[in-house]
Parts: C-alpha cells; sequence; structure tokens
C-alpha cells in the first residue's frame, strides 16, 4: 500500500513539473501589453550589484503592442521590430539595431518581467545601468 501512495506522489509530482514546463512552452508575447514599471538603477563600476547610486521609477508609462510579424508599436507611435527566443526579448529601434535586450524573468500571459544591464565608461567613470521593465497583457 506504501508503494502505490508513493508511486501517485510521484505522478503527481512529475505532473506539476511538466504542467508549469507547458505554461512556459506556451507564452505569447503578441498583443497589447501596459507598461506598469520601469525601473533604472544606477551602480558606480562595472556591475549591478550592492546598493544603487541612484535610481528612478516611473509607473504607467504606456502600453506597447506586439504584432505577429515582429514589429511593435508603442503609446507615442515608435515603431520597432524584436525578436523572442527563450527568455531573450531584444527590440530593435532602428533596422538591425539592438535598442535592448530583456532577459525575462517571470514570464506569463498576463505578465512579464525583464532586466537588461549597461556598462559605460566616460572620463575614466565606469557607471553601470539596470533597466528593469514589468509588463501587463491588457
Amino acid at each position: 500500500m506504501k508503494k502505490i501512495g508513493l508511486i501517485a506522489l510521484f505522478i503527481g509530482v512529475a505532473f506539476a513539473f511538466t504542467s508549469c514546463q507547458k505554461d512556459s512552452e506556451d507564452f505569447n508575447i503578441v498583443g497589447k501589453w501596459n507598461v506598469d514599471k520601469t525601473t533604472i538603477e544606477y551602480y558606480m563600476g562595472d556591475s549591478a550589484s550592492g546598493t544603487p547610486i541612484d535610481s528612478e521609477v516611473t509607473e504607467n508609462d504606456g502600453v506597447i503592442e506586439f504584432k505577429a510579424d515582429g514589429t511593435a508599436i508603442d503609446t507615442d507611435g515608435s515603431e520597432y521590430t524584436y525578436t523572442l527566443k527563450g527568455d531573450k526579448l531584444t527590440i530593435y529601434e532602428f533596422p538591425n539595431e539592438v535598442s535592448f535586450e530583456l532577459t525575462l524573468t517571470e514570464k506569463s500571459n498576463s505578465h512579464v518581467k525583464g532586466y537588461t544591464v549597461e556598462t559605460v565608461e566616460e572620463m575614466g567613470i565606469t557607471l553601470t545601468t539596470k533597466l528593469t521593465m514589468e509588463l501587463s497583457r491588457i
């Protein structure tokens, strides 16, 4: 009787993991998304770790519509192209010029969260910027 219980438990756990994996595989960015929150954090040095020296938060920053043909348009009428490969959402503002690449940390058909990190050096000072975006499907 214990063996049957263990087998049932094992099958239930396996089913739960399979279900979660399928949800991720069914993710589709196509549609209208509200830009709920954008956070920009500034760090001294060449990594986005520790305490930021400054930050900016913008909420309800418009809408972006991702179309099935790989194009997108935002509230201001700006047009983009994009690619989505795994957990990387790459936005191109001009043909073949990456504007930014979001590493998606959360993705469902109702909510997306991702970040990008950029390091620049100017006049001997190294500054790293981390941009985090949160979107919700409209």
